[in-house]
């Protein structure tokens, strides 16, 4: 990281503004971000992270053939094949590293698959046990997804499968039903179709004491819940009802209602992601457009984008957070030059300062002495290797021909950059200076200060 630091040596402050170094106490740490590269072609999208940062998801090879890969620190990636058919996604990744997803064989047939680490791509599939996706897997191997189901008719149904291999159908009686995650105590989410058409859809937690449970919606005609955490939190997107609105990010804990997460001002989001100690990502639309966040209670939600470092050339896409393990790392989707990529990352401590980029006052002189106050712009802004947009803001004034002591009537800060000063000086001496402190923030609290001065001179000879 590059920064430096701006210190002043002045210690006589008249006037001050609020503390900028706890502006941003509550917000989460800087990250350390490494690409996980590719499969030879122009995207590697990641779905799942286990505990131990491995990673699992789908890429498309140099011939444009999609297959599912893993990801470790120690293999790197891993082209986990197609099991001889025509395409792979990986959709889940368990402790072990054993990852679950589909493959369409020869015939464009969708099968559920395991590719244990280690191992080789194996089909789940089988007449008696009609697995078609599988979504999650649990570390002692239990999974939920999506299968064929023939009674009362041909339908796509929930399931899941207990700790002795059985597998439990989940689906409702009439129309189709998908599990998107199972956490380690054995609960489900996912949606439930309430119409045959499809166009109406519930989300869903599934426990053996509660049996599934309706989540209902924000107001809309569909909601999915996408991850549950070990409290039994559920996290997904669901319509409002606006008509505008087709996705926002919502939490359902238990016993509570559905909440809505709000967005970064775009007006849509969806929740993909939650950790066990509450932490949920997504995606949604932010000051630089599309981008990935991260929502705590105690912060707020995040726009990830400002919380790693900038390319050194060119401009980045941010589609969005895709999962979160119980680390705090974090996968990212993100786009350069029409490349989908994923970043990995990893929470690290930023401890270095924005780097100052321009501090001018607009007047800087104030002439002539009529004794009127005016009023005075502050152009501030920094640089900073993970904040894009560093808060800068008037800390404090000095008035050469100031009290000693207490306020001073001829200085009044009225915004964050913005004050005004008295256009006046004492008869003698060289004229009046009013040196103008500036502190710019970066989102992790480190500041850096500087100072840029506004004169009355004695007379305009000087």
């Amino acid at each position: 990281m590059s920064g430096r630091r701006i210190l002043t040596t002045f210690a006589l402050l008249v006037v001050t503004s609020g503390a900028v170094d706890s502006l941003y106490a509550q917000a989460p740490s800087a990250y350390r971000v490494e690409d996980l590269g590719s499969l030879g072609g122009r995207y590697l999208i990641a779905l799942a992270i286990n505990n131990n940062g491995d990673v699992a998801g789908y890429g498309d090879l140099a011939n444009g053939t999609i297959h599912a890969f893993r990801w470790t620190r120690s293999g790197g990636l891993e082209d986990l094949g197609a099991n001889g058919g025509v395409m792979s996604q990986a959709y889940g990744l368990n402790d072990n590293g054993d990852a679950v997803g589909v493959y369409l064989d020869a015939s464009n047939n969708a099968n559920g698959f395991i590719a244990r680490r280690g191992g080789v791509m194996q089909n789940l599939r089988t007449p008696e046990r009609p697995i078609v996706r599988v979504d999650s897997i649990t570390n002692d191997g239990r999974m939920a997804g999506m299968l064929f189901s023939f009674t009362p008719s041909f339908q796509v149904h929930a399931f899941r499968t207990l700790a002795n291999g059985t597998l439990q159908d989940l689906g409702n009686t009439v129309y189709a039903s998908v599990a998107w995650h199972q956490n380690e105590a054995g609960q489900v989410t996912g949606y439930e179709a309430t119409t045959a058409s499809g166009d109406a859809q519930s989300s869903f937690r599934f426990s053996d004491g509660a049996g599934k449970v309706d989540l209902g919606t924000l107001g809309g005609a569909r909601s999915s819940g996408l991850s549950i955490n070990s409290s039994g939190v559920v996290v997904g997107w669901s319509e409002d009802a606006t008509a505008t609105n087709w996705s926002r990010a919502f939490r359902a804990r238990p016993g509570l209602a559905i909440e809505d997460l709000g967005t970064l001002g775009g007006g849509v989001a969806g929740a993909e992601g939650i950790n066990d100690a509450g932490t949920i990502v997504g995606w949604t639309i932010g000051q630089f457009g599309w981008t990935g966040f991260l929502y705590t209670d105690a912060a707020g939600m995040i726009d990830l984008i400002t919380r790693i470092p900038p390319l050194s050339s060119g401009s980045r896409i941010v589609w969005g957070a895709h999962g979160i393990n119980n680390a705090g790392q974090i996968i990212l989707e993100y786009e350069v030059e029409a490349r989908h990529g994923t970043y990995l990352l990893t929470p690290a401590q930023d401890t270095e300062p924005p780097v100052m980029a321009e501090l001018a006052a607009a007047p800087n002189v104030l002439w002539p002495p009529t004794g009127q106050m005016v009023s005075v712009t502050v152009q501030a802004s920094a640089t900073d290797d993970f904040d894009q947009a560093p808060v800068c803001r008037i800390t404090g004034v000095m008035n050469s021909e100031g009290p000693a002591a207490g306020g001073d009537a001829d200085v009044v800060i009225t915004g964050a950059l913005t004050l005004s000063l008295r256009a006046t000086r004492l008869a003698t001496g060289l004229g009046r200076s009013y040196r103008v402190f500036v502190g710019c923030t970066d989102h992790a609290g480190n500041v850096s200060r500087a100072d840029t001065v506004v004169y009355v001179p004695h007379d305009r000879r000087r």
